[in-house]
């Protein structure tokens, strides 16, 4: 063989990272610039460094997220584990947005005042449909964003208390998972009543709250769950620190508190930083 056709062998890829995930509810947001193809890149980053576990919703970067996740991860290696939300939509007037997109990213790049707005915007609570026949619509469309004919989780997306008490929302995913839409039934929860009814549900296998530094109030609920035998996956998990984010210490010392809590399985880290996911693997895999 000549040396000019000597064989490049491709890195060997990293370790699994069982106890990290990327949460990617700005991938394709207008707060990031809509930049699609930093989206995917990063994705592939979080890939090559060992990440198997990637959270999205169908609202979040007006779908954006969920056709970039679908595009990279549909060749990932073995072991990937890819779950979305449904049950909160977007309100006619930013549905109307949506064509508007790209020209309003720009205008928001250019306005810190602007981008405060939609910020701000971005932070109010969404409606809800968690009635069967729109979470049935509801997974159907997000399957199609991400190219597949199933997902390994669905999660109910912040369904209140009474809805998990009716038992009608969860018993939607129940039938899909059922009829092979997906593998696991999930619920999202905002407090600590919904993550109690959420628990004592025998059809529920994910259970997903905020917790962090900062929010350590649901460790009662962690605890049960995990009793319970569900995956817990802790989110916000940077929450109360952003102020210092960037700096590795910081990240490690979130990180770790997360994914090291006992009961949580996954912790997830919701950032598009390259330099914050690449501190957030060492802080888990023990190099930092």
């Amino acid at each position: 063989m000549r040396e000019s056709e000597a064989v490049v062998l491709a890195p060997e890829p990293a370790p699994a990272v069982a106890a990290l995930g990327l949460g990617c509810s700005r991938l394709g947001s207008v707060l990031t610039g809509g930049d699609l193809k930093g989206a995917e890149r990063l994705v592939r980053e979080a890939i090559e460094m060992g990440v198997r576990h990637f959270d999205t919703a169908n609202i979040y970067g007006q779908g954006d997220s969920e056709r970039v996740l679908g595009r990279v991860l549909r060749d990932a290696p073995q072991g990937v584990l890819l779950a979305s939300k449904v049950g909160q939509r977007l309100p006619l007037a930013k549905r109307l947005l949506v064509p508007l997109k790209k020209p309003l990213t720009k205008l928001v790049g250019l306005s810190a005042g602007l981008k405060a707005g939609v910020a701000s915007e971005r932070a109010k609570r969404l409606p809800t449909e968690f009635d069967p026949a729109s979470i049935r619509r509801a997974v159907e469309a997000s399957l199609r964003r991400l190219g597949r004919d199933h997902v390994d989780v669905f999660y109910l997306h912040g369904p209140s208390a009474g809805e998990l008490r009716a038992g009608e929302a969860v018993g939607a995913l129940a039938d899909l998972r059922a009829a092979g839409k997906l593998r696991w039934v999930g619920v999202s929860c905002d407090t600590r009543e919904e993550a109690r009814l959420a628990v004592e549900d025998a059809r529920v296998d994910f259970v997903q709250f905020p917790f962090g530094l900062s929010r350590e109030d649901f460790a009662p609920e962690i605890a049960a769950a995990s009793a319970a035998g569900k995956t817990v996956v802790a989110r916000e998990i940077l929450s109360g620190v952003r102020e210092r984010m960037g700096q590795p210490e910081t990240v490690a010392e979130a990180v770790r508190f997360a994914a090291r809590h006992p009961g949580v399985d996954v912790a997830l880290l919701g950032s598009t930083n390259p330099r914050n996911l690449a501190f957030a693997v060492a802080a888990v895999s023990g190099a930092a």
